[in-house]
């Protein structure tokens, strides 16, 4: 061991190091949004915006608390299912030096960072939140930088399905063909909730589990809708992302055994928390429900063909 070697070289290095801290960062946050809804209490900040702490709240608009708490923990769900892609991404093709995982970090970044700006719509700036991007936004700029100077520049990259080895001919492509069902649910999902998060906010179900209209929930506190736009807007966005960057992964990725896990991992994270925390605070609303549950069915269905027509490859 040289005794003269400094440990940046190996931080900055090939951009790796940065990019997988990137993950860890929102691993790191889906699981502390998780624990604050576990916990039954708001942020600092939160609570001095709306004049009211969540044990307080929950005196006068109890089943509002709950809804808050109910966007917060799916939101932790989103954060933890994209940190864990990005650790792949870090890890398996772009240790490959493979183009396309590059330019998949470059875009989904640019659309997570980018959600960011939805929240100034709402007229609440969340401090915490925004501390925490602009610390996070030049690691993970300085690790597509340094990752930039190592990768195939020959390499490919698509954005639409092709003749591509994850799925070659007709029989390889039910597996695939329902992954990418689940991507654009993903995705339709996630606008879908900031169109509503900009206008009504509330979709009819919401207003009925919380026993209140918009009109109503502002008599509380005129900070209250600000707020809670806030949190619909980050839960939306990072759905978008989320679905954007699986869509990616599927077009240009190798079929692999760790392809298929990590895809397992974070679609376990990303419905484990949006529905779980359904039952956990007793919205269970069918209606409201239904496109989850078909969510896991595609997912799961995607995963179990996928299993099946790619583990002949991966074997060999």
């Amino acid at each position: 061991m040289d005794a003269r070697k400094s440990i940046w070289p190996l931080i900055f290095g090939d951009g790796r190091v940065l990019l997988g801290f990137t993950g860890l960062c929102l691993i790191f946050s889906g699981a502390f949004a998780l624990f604050l809804t576990a916990n039954g209490s708001f942020l600092p900040h939160d609570a001095e915006e709306i004049g009211y702490s969540a044990r307080t709240l929950a005196i006068e608009a109890p089943n509002l608390v709950l809804f808050m708490f109910h966007d917060r923990a799916a939101f932790g769900g989103v954060l933890l299912a994209i940190g864990v892609l990005y650790l792949w991404l870090a890890a398996f093709p772009l240790g490959q030096r493979q183009r396309w995982a590059w330019k998949t970090l470059l875009i989904s970044g640019v659309l997570g960072f980018g959600s960011f700006l939805l929240y100034i719509g709402y007229g609440y700036l969340d401090e915490w939140h925004a501390v925490a991007t602009l610390a996070m936004l030049p690691i993970f700029v300085i690790g597509l930088i340094r990752s930039r100077l190592g990768i195939d520049l020959q390499g490919s990259f698509q954005l639409v399905p092709s003749r591509n080895p994850i799925h070659t001919t007709l029989r390889h492509r039910r597996g695939a063909w329902l992954l990418f069902a689940y991507a654009t649910g993903l995705m339709v999902g996630g606008l879908t909730i900031c169109i509503v998060g900009l206008s009504t906010i509330f979709v009819p179900q919401d207003e009925a589990f919380i026993g209140m209209c918009s009109a109503e929930i502002a008599a509380i506190s005129d900070r209250l809708l600000g707020v809670i736009a806030h949190d619909r807007a980050g839960f939306g966005g990072g759905l978008v992302t989320t679905g954007v960057t699986i869509w990616m992964i599927l077009v240009n990725a190798e079929r692999s055994q760790h392809l298929w896990d990590i895809l397992l991992v974070s679609g376990f994270f990303g419905f484990a928390c949006a529905i779980g925390v359904h039952f956990y605070v007793g919205y269970l609303d069918f209606v409201h429900l239904l496109p989850a549950y078909l969510g896991v069915a595609v997912f799961a269905s995607g995963l179990v063909f996928a299993r099946r027509e790619w583990s002949q490859s991966w074997r060999d």
